[in-house]
């Protein structure tokens, strides 16, 4: 059975100043990338972008957020894919609930999953940075066959939670409120 899930090939958290020269950038050869730009609640002063770059077997998901707020520093996040473009709304509830389409469990640890929304956890550092770089198989940017789409008919969005991500509970592995948001739309 083939399984369409999100796994990360490489987690690189990178010192800002070596990440502030290459996290807007897609790989050279790129043949397609989409950048969603971050915001936190309200439209707070969250510097932040995630470019997503088509790859042969899925997505590579580089990610550079600044300014994260103070209680959000020194700690572990869970980052997701959500169904819809959307981020309105108290909590940015309008971008749905994770990307599931075939309705199987929630983490990246459950053997009944995981789903295609789905990351590990990323780090942001005391000055509430975070530089990363993620690799998730199962979706695509470029409707490849056999791929959830992120840019389909409501886009999606990709979402920063105030705590980790077990990996296993449900049906968000405990990761608590969204902090941060992008919405996932064709340029």
């Amino acid at each position: 059975m083939l399984i369409r899930s999100v796994l990360a090939f490489a987690l690189t958290v990178l010192a800002p100043a070596a990440m502030a020269q290459t996290s807007d950038a897609a790989p050279e050869d790129a043949p397609a990338a989409v950048r969603v730009p971050i915001s936190g609640h309200n439209g707070e002063p969250l510097s932040g972008l995630a470019v997503f770059t088509e790859g042969p077997q899925g997505v590579l998901i580089r990610l550079r957020v600044n300014d994260l707020p103070v209680q959000a520093r020194g700690q572990w996040h869970a980052i997701h894919l959500h169904e819809t473009a959307d981020c309105s709304g108290r909590g940015f509830t309008a971008s749905g609930g994770h990307i599931n389409p075939d309705g199987v469990a929630h983490g990246l640890l459950n053997p009944m999953g995981p789903a295609p929304a789905d990351l590990p956890n990323i780090w942001a550092d005391a000055a509430g940075n975070i530089h990363a770089e993620l690799y998730a198989t199962g979706i695509t940017v470029t409707n490849a066959p056999g791929r959830v789409s992120l840019l389909d008919s409501d886009g999606s969005a990709i979402v920063i939670h105030a705590g980790p991500d077990d990996h296993h509970s449900q049906p968000i592995g405990g990761a608590g409120t969204r902090i941060a948001c992008g919405a996932i739309t064709v340029e």
